[in-house]
């Protein structure tokens, strides 16, 4: 166990299970074919709510999601993204979410979204070579609720100020009511899927895997890449406890107890097989935290964590700024353990797993700009977050773990 400053970081972990995957029998590509641009657009496609009750938004406007069709060697190829954007947990948190990640209300059905697909979701074949011509899809996070309530108002009537008793929390419902809708788009003659998410829907896609992977296509290659969902439970910062570089000896977590209070609000789950093993409150709050769900296999299919060591959001949850802090600062030793400790838990997840976690003061790689920035790594050198998709992309059964060791 890695020590520092005589502090065992594995006491900031959770404990988990060893992993007891099977074996992996998704095919190896040899290349990704393109013969051409891909010149359509993405347009809003908003659920029926006759059709699909449950998927509502935390307003009850209808969830739906973005859809930008492939092309020619990409017609059968398709990237499926539940959307980033934190969540609340009781009525005060949700009284500051912004409208957008609340409802679809201003949205036209078969217009124009919000904000536009970039990174692994754009067309341009020169920033993201891989997956410009495939069909693109990003389900709006309008739920609040990392993708996993299941909660329906007490009252009829929306308002902001009472969350608790006037909102829906459907995100697991908005998901599946997405993909079953995607059968009108000819999902059911897909080769290849990639299931991904970032931030909140980093973690969402990985709570979500056991319920959406029944839902596929049977016969296409599925993988599974999230993007800073990778959730570290570590004590708070803590000025007052330097012998332990300034992590809390308290417990439960910072991130415990959110979770906990986003379980109790939400009123779903986490991971599906985990949540069916679990026997206490305990347990089932534990089923949210995707590091110990990844450590103890529950999630049956290739994997890519895409995760900053220094993951500026947590880091914030657990009581730092939300800039780097200066070097040799009690904030800085505190960053270093928390990398520490990614480092450590990612060193026990489960078999085919694939790695990318630059030392980095970064949130999300594969939405931006980010994902054609290089960062370096002890065994590869300069590597993008582009670049370690496209190589997992085609091979993952054998996994690839890039864990940098030195500031960015």
């Amino acid at each position: 166990m890695r020590r520092m400053g005589g502090y065992t970081l594995g006491a900031l972990l959770i404990a988990a299970p060893t992993a007891n995957a099977g074996t992996c029998t998704v095919p190896r590509l040899e290349h990704l074919s393109h013969n051409g641009p891909n010149l359509n657009k993405p347009t809003v496609q908003l659920l029926n709510p006759a059709t699909y009750p449950a998927a509502l938004c935390n307003d009850g406007t209808s969830a739906g999601y973005v859809f930008r069709p492939g092309t020619t060697a990409g017609l059968t190829r398709w990237i499926i993204q539940l959307q980033g954007g934190g969540f609340c947990e009781n009525n005060t948190t949700c009284a500051k979410r912004n409208e957008s990640l609340i409802s679809t209300s201003g949205l036209k059905n078969g217009g124009r979204p919000h904000g536009s697909f970039a990174g692994i979701l754009g067309a341009n074949p020169a920033t993201n070579p891989d997956f410009y011509d495939a069909n693109a899809v990003r389900i709006l996070y309008c739920s609040s609720d990392l993708w996993t309530g299941n909660r329906t108002p007490e009252k009829p009537r929306f308002n902001r100020q009472d969350a608790a008793h006037t909102w829906h929390f459907r995100g697991r419902a908005i998901a599946r009511a997405v993909i079953q809708d995607l059968a009108t788009r000819g999902f059911a003659a897909a080769t290849q899927i990639l299931l991904t998410g970032d931030s909140a829907g980093g973690v969402g896609i990985l709570l979500n895997a056991n319920d959406l992977l029944p839902q596929l296509p049977p016969s296409a290659r599925t993988v599974i890449a999230a993007d800073a969902g990778y959730t570290l439970s570590i004590g708070a910062f803590d000025l007052n406890a330097p012998q332990t570089l300034y992590v809390a000896p308290a417990r439960p977590t910072p991130g415990q107890i959110v979770l906990a209070a986003g379980h109790q609000f939400w009123r779903g789950r986490g991971d599906a097989l985990c949540a069916a093993a679990a026997k206490t409150e305990g347990e089932q709050d534990q089923c949210y935290n995707t590091s110990f769900i990844m450590s103890a296999g529950y999630i049956d299919s290739p994997v890519e964590i895409v995760q900053a060591l220094e993951d500026k959001v947590q880091l914030e949850i657990d009581g730092l700024a939300w800039h780097r802090p200066k070097p040799g600062t009690p904030e800085a030793i505190y960053a270093a353990a928390f990398a520490a400790g990614m480092t450590a838990s990612m060193s026990v997840a489960a078999a085919y797993t694939s790695i990318y976690a630059p030392y980095a003061w970064l949130h999300e790689f594969l939405t931006g700009n980010a994902f054609n920035d290089p960062h370096a790594f002890p065994r590869n050198g300069a590597l993008t977050a582009q670049q370690a998709v496209h190589r997992w992309y085609l091979d993952p059964c054998d996994a690839k773990t890039d864990i940098g060791t030195t500031l960015q």
